[in-house]
């Protein structure tokens, strides 16, 4: 159509699980009401960094995700709007770390099954939800932030070879309050902006699709990520889905377990962080 694709980003169900701001359910639905009699609108959005923030792994990261955006999709259907209707006002977002190829994983396993959700609920042709990637805030460290640029920039190579429909990169010092002391807001933006520049326009990335595609390490990587979020999604609905499991504290149980479980690979360095564990 040649317009401009707008997603509002109300977030109910993922902003509960971090604090993170958002309109309640009832109003995000309303707005969802109005969005889809406009073309190229969608209005909410399954916001998988809140998730990540609170520790989740790659696979409950898409597993949560995915049952997020069904509950979205039944709250949608029960206000009136078509099942059409409900799949075209939601959208992803996903934090991307500099883990590269578990990254171009996590994308490509997204959208396979969120293509396998829309089909059972009989629209295959709508399974292409919109894929946002932010540098994962979870990677960046306050001690020696600068070496937080080359995890920025793998990141957000992996977004885009993973697949994402645009990559927002952080300033390398946005786990610093402010920013580092002394340095330029323009500086610290610029080299944000250029790294996602320079990957486009000088990579290229943007011109192939899925250029991770019949690799047999990517497609492996992408086989075992999707069985292990696709386990996740499932005990989620038989448990009776999203908001039931958000409800009586299971989502955060699960990902304050998870999150404890890295802080531990970290500290017996069996997880390597460049800068923290790796090279300090």
């Amino acid at each position: 159509t040649g317009l401009a694709s707008v997603n509002l980003g109300v977030s109910p169900l993922t902003a509960a699980v971090d604090g993170s701001e958002s309109v309640d359910l009832d109003a995000a639905v309303e707005l969802a009401r109005k969005a889809a009699s406009h073309e190229n609108v969608r209005a909410l959005l399954i916001d998988a960094v809140s998730l990540s923030n609170q520790g989740a792994s790659d696979a409950q990261e898409i597993g949560f995700a995915l049952a997020a955006g069904v509950e979205y999709v039944r709250a949608l259907v029960e206000a009136g709007l078509s099942t059409e209707q409900a799949l075209g006002q939601v959208a992803f977002r996903f934090a991307i770390t500099d883990d590269q190829f578990g990254q171009i994983a996590k994308l490509r396993t997204a959208r396979r099954l969120w293509a396998r959700i829309s089909e059972v609920l009989g629209h295959p042709e709508l399974g292409a939800a919109p894929q946002h990637a932010v540098t994962a805030p979870v990677m960046f460290s306050q001690r020696d932030p600068w070496v937080n640029m080359l995890r920025s920039t793998v990141s957000a190579f992996a977004a885009g070879v993973g697949g994402a429909t645009d990559v927002e990169v952080l300033t390398f010092d946005s786990a610093i309050p402010g920013g580092i002391p002394g340095t330029s807001r323009n500086f610290a933006h610029r080299i944000a902006r250029n790294t996602n520049l320079l990957l486009l326009e000088e990579s290229h990335l943007g011109h192939v699709i899925d250029p991770a595609g019949g690799s047999y390490y990517v497609e492996a990587f992408t086989n075992d990520l999707a069985e292990k979020a696709w386990a996740i999604f499932a005990d989620v609905e038989a448990k009776g889905g999203y908001r039931a499991e958000l409800a009586n504290g299971a989502i955060n149980k699960a990902l304050d377990e998870m999150h404890e479980a890295t802080r531990a690979e970290v500290a017996s360095r069996k997880k390597q962080l460049t800068g923290i564990n790796e090279f300090p």
